[in-house]
């Protein structure tokens, strides 16, 4: 996860990368399947300062990994977007990659106080 976060504050497009040629991000009621949408939507994402992942449950086996997590966004605004994700994963030549990302709103988006 800090290889990812890393990514988005070198090059948000960078992010793209972690997820297999195939993968799905779901959510915010948009939906991107495949590697054009995919780095797509990576980079779009160039309204973000700063991200923190943070990684609550794991699970599935050596084929089929999974894991919940908790994903804060602060936008360049002073935006705070935080939601919580579950991510399947496929294991791939150069590691573990994002075969669907699926992701809900955890708390109303916020701005930074004075912002």
């Amino acid at each position: 996860m800090t290889a990812m976060v890393a990514a988005l504050k070198a090059d948000p497009a960078s992010v793209a990368r972690f997820y297999t040629d195939d993968a799905s991000i779901l959510g915010g009621g948009q939906r991107h399947v495949g590697r054009e949408q995919i780095d797509q939507y990576w980079r779009s994402a160039t309204m973000f300062a700063d991200w923190k992942l943070e990684v609550l449950e794991v699970g599935g086996d050596a084929t089929t990994p999974w894991m919940r997590g908790r994903s804060t966004l602060l936008g360049k605004s002073g935006r705070t977007m935080v939601t919580e994700f579950v991510g399947l994963l496929k294991r791939q030549p150069d590691g573990l990659k994002f075969y669907v990302d699926m992701f809900v709103m955890a708390e109303p988006m916020r701005r930074a106080p004075g912002g």
